[in-house]
């Protein structure tokens, strides 16, 4: 049985109090007593649910994240189940009974705010988390791809290289380390016509058969 149903149930045997009953329970709870601490979290326990239904159910967690510059929060849905948020949910109870003072405002409302932060920040961790995650996969994405080589198609790419720098002018070359990677910089304005002319000028001095080898070696094509 999940969580959630186990406080289903729990919420059907201890149904909500209302609230001049709910205060007194609690300030008992705040006194240190016992057995009021233990019936105060059951009570709760349909707040809890309503909180789960709200913010996963609903999907209300999910824009939780900053907002863009246009004011639009960020929909960022990261991996949590409905399991964890009741389980955040039921520890903002724990929380708000352990820190209640009777003398800053009603339980209800404390509640409220200690079960909405720690949504909150389970929310924030699962996202760091993801982040984390993806930022990794790229830096691995990059360090295969510049560590695996295929030797026979490095040594196609530095003959054409060569070539090329032979073939062109220095600015042409330049542009041409730019567009295939191989330089930081800006590529030209009209990119289109530049390969076309580029390719033009090349596969005319290129010695017969080297222009396909080459093109399959720089592009894998």
């Amino acid at each position: 049985m999940t969580f959630y149903k186990e406080l289903e149930k729990l919420a059907e045997r201890y149904p909500p109090l209302k609230k001049e009953a709910m205060e007194r329970l609690a300030r008992r709870a705040a006194e240190g007593d016992e057995v009021a601490i233990d019936l105060l979290f059951k009570h709760n326990a349909k707040r809890i649910l309503y909180f789960v239904q709200e913010y996963y159910d609903k999907g209300k967690m999910y824009w939780m994240g900053k907002r863009d510059e246009r004011g639009i929060p960020n929909p960022f849905r990261p991996a949590i189940t409905r399991d964890e948020v009741t389980r955040a949910a039921a520890d903002g109870v724990w929380k708000a009974i352990q820190t209640y003072d009777p003398d800053r405002g009603p339980f209800n409302s404390h509640a409220n705010v200690c079960i909405w932060q720690e949504i909150y920040r389970l929310f924030q961790f699962e996202q760091r988390q993801q982040q984390r995650l993806a930022k990794l996969g790229e830096i691995e994405e990059e360090r295969c791809r510049r560590e695996y080589r295929d030797p026979e198609a490095e040594a196609l790419a530095e003959e054409f290289f060569d070539f090329a720098a032979s073939a062109l002018t220095q600015t042409e070359y330049e542009a041409l380390l730019v567009v295939l990677g191989r330089a930081e910089g800006k590529p030209p304005d009209d990119l289109e016509g530049f390969l076309a002319g580029i390719s033009e000028k090349l596969r005319a001095k290129a010695p017969r058969g080297k222009w396909e080898a080459w093109a399959r070696a720089l592009l894998g094509d």
